[in-house]
C-alpha cells in the first residue's frame, strides 16, 4: 500500500526532477521488531512506520512538485543544499521479530556511494541523530559517513 501511494506521489516528477539544482535522495530503513519515527531537518516523515524494510524518497524543500502534492506528504520535501540532519527514534516492540542490526542509509542519484550508513547493534529504545551534507553533485572528497551504535 505505501509503495503504491508513494508511486502516485512521485508520478510526473521525471521532467522536473531532471532539472539542475534539484536535491533528492532515498532513505532506507530496516527495523523489524521496532516502531520508529524518522525526521529530516525537523520534519517527521510519517511514511516510515518501522517493523519492516522501508524506502522513502525525499526531495528539496522547495521542489516544484510540492505544490501539487497532497498536504500529508509535504514532509518528504525536507532537504536543503549543504548541512542537513536526520533523527530516528526507535522502540523495540517484539524482541522475537527484531532482526538485528537495525540499519538506516541514504543514497543520492548523484553520489557513487551512500551519503551515510547507520547501524544499531542492539537496543530496546532510544534515538539517534546525525548531521550529513548533501549537494547536487557529489563533492570530490566525499566518503560515506558510517556510524555503528552498540548498547551502552
Amino acid at each position: 500500500m505505501r509503495i503504491a501511494v508513494l508511486g502516485v506521489l512521485l508520478a510526473g516528477l521525471s521532467g522536473e526532477a531532471a532539472a539542475a539544482g534539484e536535491l533528492r535522495a532515498v532513505v532506507g530503513l530496516t527495523s523489524y521488531g521496532y516502531t520508529v519515527q524518522v525526521s529530516v531537518n525537523g520534519k517527521q516523515i510519517p511514511l516510515f512506520k518501522g517493523g519492516s524494510s522501508e524506502v522513502v524518497q525525499v526531495f528539496a524543500a522547495d521542489h516544484p512538485q510540492k505544490e501539487r502534492t497532497v498536504a500529508r506528504f509535504h514532509s518528504v520535501y525536507c532537504l536543503k543544499p549543504g548541512r542537513n540532519s536526520i533523527k530516528v527514534e526507535y522502540k523495540e516492540v517484539d524482541a522475537s521479530l527484531a532482526v538485528l542490526p537495525m540499519t538506516l542509509y541514504m543514497n543520492s542519484r548523484e553520489y557513487s556511494s551512500s551519503v551515510f550508513e547507520f547501524t544499531l547493534q542492539k537496543a530496546t529504545s532510544g534515538s539517534f541523530e546525525t548531521q550529513f551534507e548533501l549537494y547536487d553533485t557529489m563533492p570530490a572528497a566525499h566518503t560515506t559517513q558510517r556510524i555503528v551504535r552498540s548498547p551502552q
